[in-house]
């Protein structure tokens, strides 16, 4: 049995599938690497004669080591009170409903990594919560997580797809079938992804219900602008005398081939005119660099810059974008 001083170094330096090493100073208090390399931090002890081991959670992924110390102290103390903290702990969690857990969910993946994943940005935040509330919260955003089932997931899968499924914005009642299938396809892979992370951190025991749900088959979308239908597009820009941002983001979305966001979402500082490109915030792999074609750099010159107002594309609202 190796018993350590734990610190952020000896724990860092620890290697070996299965190793276990416990604190010389916080008895029962100890540390366990995995095959992968992460470290579990944990607390036996014992409650009505019997030997109990509970998980206190990860260093880095969860907390540091002096976080974790302080975890397994307050639970020496609650059982030298009578209490027994892994029976406590669970009672707790078993009262979690999804919409509880899918909001922690997102918090942490913001702020941490996850199966060596990156934190998602700000963007990719908004997107995942969006789509909850969306086509999930309803239905089973009031679930306690434990409750939850293949079945409910299979049910939930249908129910997108459905016809009579009212879609909570303000586009088309009229989405085509296709778009409701991958629709359903991203939302179980959005939950297969909370309950892998409900599984890590204790709160959900069992088989994730969503990974033997099937997916449905999704065609590819390949949809490009003929040489006539890209003219006629332009001509029509041309004559319009509206908004000027608004003729702008239009033309702008098929000389750069960028996304709605990144579009309204440039500011004049991330646009670099000799050097004819564009810096793009906070996409999935990070920041990253557009070139600019002729035609884009003659939008973006044509285009007036309001005091006080960082964006390219140019709101309503002073200091906001479109």
């Amino acid at each position: 049995m190796a018993i350590k001083n734990l610190t952020i170094r000896t724990v860092e330096a620890l290697a070996g599938d299965g190793l276990v090493v416990w604190d010389a100073k916080l008895s029962g208090f100890g540390v366990r690497v995995a095959k992968s390399g992460a470290k579990s931090f944990m607390l036996k002890y014992k409650f009505n004669g019997q030997q109990r081991i509970m998980t206190l959670g990860r260093l880095g992924d969860d907390l540091t080591v002096d976080q974790a110390r302080g975890l397994a102290e307050m639970a020496r103390g609650n059982v030298r009170a009578g209490t027994d903290p892994q029976e406590a702990r669970d009672r707790g969690k078993a009262g979690q409903c999804l919409s509880q857990v899918w909001a922690a969910y997102c918090l942490h993946r913001a702020q941490f990594p996850f199966r060596q994943r990156k934190p998602w940005k700000p963007a990719v935040s908004r997107k995942y919560q969006l789509s909850f509330d969306n086509y999930v919260a309803k239905q089973l955003g009031n679930r306690p997580l434990r409750s939850i089932t293949r079945a409910d997931i299979e049910e939930l899968r249908e129910t997108i797809t459905s016809a009579k499924f009212k879609l909570p914005h303000k586009r088309k009642q009229t989405i085509h079938n296709d778009g409701r299938k991958a629709t359903a396809n991203r939302m179980v892979a959005y939950l297969g992804g909370c309950f892998t992370w409900a599984i890590h951190r204790g709160l959900f025991t069992g088989i994730n219900p969503t990974i033997a749900v099937d997916r449905f088959e999704e065609k590819p979308r390949d949809r490009v602008l003929s040489n006539d239908e890209l003219s006629r597009y332009l001509a029509t820009l041309e004559a319009f005398e509206g908004n000027v941002f608004v003729k702008a983001a239009l033309k702008l979305y098929v000389y750069t081939a960028c996304r709605r966001e990144e579009v309204l979402e440039l500011k004049w500082i991330d646009v670099k005119l000799d050097e004819a490109r564009i810096i793009l915030r906070d996409t999935k792999g990070g920041d990253d660099s557009m070139p600019l074609s002729a035609d884009a750099i003659d939008v973006l010159e044509g285009l007036p810059r309001i005091a006080g107002n960082p964006y390219v594309i140019c709101g309503d609202r002073p200091g906001a974008h479109l």
